[in-house]
């Protein structure tokens, strides 16, 4: 069974339309949109299920085939990002904060389309349009939580836009070059262009996307955003940052990764280490190690580790978002319960996925090509396990409470113990296959 993604944005679009003309009550429009984020799920679940057995696939849109028309270029780790930010979403809704408006619904429905978007899309200037999307969407609904969030919202936006400016000089020196915005088409065209051009085209997309990716030198809004963020959104800004890095995973494809990269990745992992130690609010906590993480995910891309890649995304999408889902919540034994196995999961505990992208990752190539950043990233990893253990023994209660948001964060934190222990299994099987047939 496949279900096209089209449906998803399409009915998507028509629910926040609906939700910002109509005056209903906040009830009911909760109410429709969980149901089109339960729709959305299945939706990208059967994309999910056909790009495993069949392979990256294309999606044409309006009868015209890329790269003469617009098309979604579905992978799994694509499919899979747009699903978990629908079920993010679908938690979201079923267990955070008060009832909103209509427009509050409508705004976070377009970031789940954005990000949905930039994870699914074959296009990059149509990159560009579901980023500012996701973009628009997060500063209005930032700015709706006051002073403070409205402030938080203009140095958002700030980064965003500068970013923006920068990924469209990208859009229009790689458009020039290689006649094509089709992601797939350029890998073939671009070839022909100078290396002076590519290497042009390559550091304005990379800037232009720090932003979103939570990579310096725009990912400054981070700690300001992360803590002044509505509960709802900042659940759900992790999931953002994985279709940033999507982005930069498909630039490495086409053109590689110069040695100016390893400086940001350096830089990122770095600021946000040692300002995530030195912090003193839990939800700007995140948001630095955060920006650390993005650092040890653009590593992997560095040595080529595409697996390690994956599993330390993902790990640090549903990790955060355990977290975060708890951010705001009572001090309760519950509660300490599901930000500790949130924190073994951030952290890369043995058999969880963290752990396997981890030991991917240094034994990936990571030590033998970067030995210095191969000490960095074990020391951001130490970092982190001490930052997250102190706020979870500083949240430690009494009380056993599950109430939904607890349930939320334990089935996510869950959900990347059982990956990891099921490839760890599975490699575990290979390895004794190997032997069985040497034998």
């Amino acid at each position: 069974m496949f279900i096209d993604p089209m449906w998803a944005f399409g009915i998507t679009l028509a629910v926040a339309f609906f939700a910002s003309a109509a005056k209903y009550d906040a009830k009911v429009m909760r109410a429709l949109l969980s149901l089109t984020a339960l729709f959305n799920v299945l939706v990208f679940a059967t994309n999910l299920s056909r790009a495993y057995y069949e392979g990256t696939f294309t999606v044409t849109i309006g009868g015209f085939a890329p790269p003469t028309g617009i098309g979604l270029q579905v992978s799994m780790l694509g499919a899979l990002i747009a699903l978990l930010t629908n079920a993010a979403l679908l938690a979201v809704l079923l267990t955070l904060g008060k009832n909103r408006t209509g427009r509050f619904y409508t705004l976070l429905a377009i970031y789940v389309l954005g990000v949905s978007g930039m994870s699914l899309t074959g296009d990059y200037f149509n990159f560009f349009v579901m980023m500012e999307l996701a973009a628009l969407s997060t500063a209005a609904v930032m700015a709706a939580e006051g002073t403070r969030g409205a402030k938080a919202a203009f140095k958002y936006l700030m980064y965003a836009e500068i970013g923006a400016a920068f990924y469209l000089v990208g859009v229009a020196v790689l458009y020039a070059a290689a006649g094509t915005l089709n992601f797939a088409h350029l890998a073939k065209e671009v070839g022909q262009a100078s290396t002076t051009v590519k290497a042009m085209g390559m550091l304005a997309l990379f800037v232009g996307m720090s932003a979103e990716a939570e990579l310096l030198p725009l990912a400054l809004w981070v700690p300001e955003g992360y803590k002044e963020a509505p509960a709802e959104l900042l659940a759900l800004l992790p999931f953002g940052f994985a279709a940033g890095m999507t982005l930069i995973a498909r630039l490495a494809a086409i053109f590689g990764l110069q040695s100016w990269v390893s400086v940001v990745a350096w830089a990122t992992i770095l600021y946000g280490a040692v300002a995530a130690w030195q912090s003193k609010n839990f939800r700007e906590s995140i948001g630095y190690l955060s920006m650390a993480e993005a650092g040890i995910v653009l590593v992997a891309l560095l040595v080529g580790a595409n697996a390690a890649f994956a599993a330390i995304l993902l790990t640090a999408v549903l990790g955060e978002f355990a977290m975060l889902i708890l951010a705001d919540g009572g001090v309760h034994a519950g509660r300490t319960a599901g930000l500790l196995l949130g924190m073994l999961a951030l952290v890369g505990f043995p058999l969880s996925l963290g752990f396997v992208g981890e030991v991917g990752l240094l034994f990936g190539g990571l030590w033998l090509k970067m030995p210095a950043t191969t000490v960095v990233v074990l020391v951001a990893i130490l970092v982190k396990a001490v930052v997250l253990a102190r706020w979870v023994s500083s949240f430690a209660g009494a009380g056993f409470v599950c109430d939904k948001r607890v349930a939320a964060s334990l089935v996510s934190s869950l959900v990347l113990f059982i990956a990891g222990s099921v490839i760890m299994v599975q490699g575990l099987y290979d390895m004794l296959a190997v032997l069985g047939k040497v034998m």
